[in-house]
């Protein structure tokens, strides 16, 4: 068997490289710097899946188009509008206000590059809040949490409070389905030992 070649994070989440190196993976950082905002009338899976797959492929072009390149797109949306991330507290109040006592979504579009394949996929994860009250809200604003986050929350953190119910897999909700990745990476033939290794034929 052969090690599994450099893969490639086409993207600066710290949240990603951690979830994937809970499988056993060390990749290579290098993000890809694009154009996120969306066009004119299209939907939130469509954007996160063109995204997932224009970070792919621009950091596999940049690189020669060698190795494995997996890009990822994670968006909050709460029925079609798309919640990103807030421009200030007062922003971040309203997005979580508006979660309170809602079931919102989160999708991931997921592309994963090789010189011989692309995979892709948009996973979808349903995260209810229960009702929250202003004086919770308002110390949770406090803890600064909300900074950066889609959605204004950060359910790796003390906004894992805040929900309810999970209905798919949780670590979509952090920014990478590890169910998928595992999946087509067993389907390009590596298994799992001690590290992520190609199974000879």
């Amino acid at each position: 068997m052969a090690d599994l070649e450099q893969i490639v994070l086409a993207s600066g989440s710290p949240q990603r490289l951690a979830l994937m190196r809970q499988l056993g993976l060390e990749p290579l950082v290098d993000p890809a710097d694009i154009d996120e905002a969306p066009l004119t009338g299209e939907k939130v899976s469509d954007l996160v899946a063109r995204l997932a797959r224009s970070k792919a492929e621009t950091v596999f072009r940049r690189r020669g188009e060698v190795g494995l390149v997996l890009g990822a797109d994670s968006l909050v949306a709460l029925g079609e509008q798309i919640l990103s991330k807030p421009k200030n507290e007062t922003h971040a109040r309203e997005m979580i206000t508006s979660l309170s006592a809602t079931t919102h979504i989160v999708m991931t579009g997921h592309c994963l590059i090789s010189p011989e394949s692309l995979q892709s996929s948009v996973e979808i994860t349903r995260v209810s809040f229960r009702e929250l009250h202003s004086t919770e809200i308002d110390s949770y604003l406090q803890t600064g949490e909300w900074r950066n986050k889609a959605g204004a929350c950060s359910i790796q953190g003390f906004g894992e409070s805040f929900v309810e119910g999970i209905y798919g897999s949780y670590s979509n909700v952090v920014g990478l389905s590890l169910g998928w990745l595992g999946k087509v990476l067993t389907g390009l033939g590596y298994a799992y030992h001690s590290s992520w290794r190609k199974v000879e034929s």
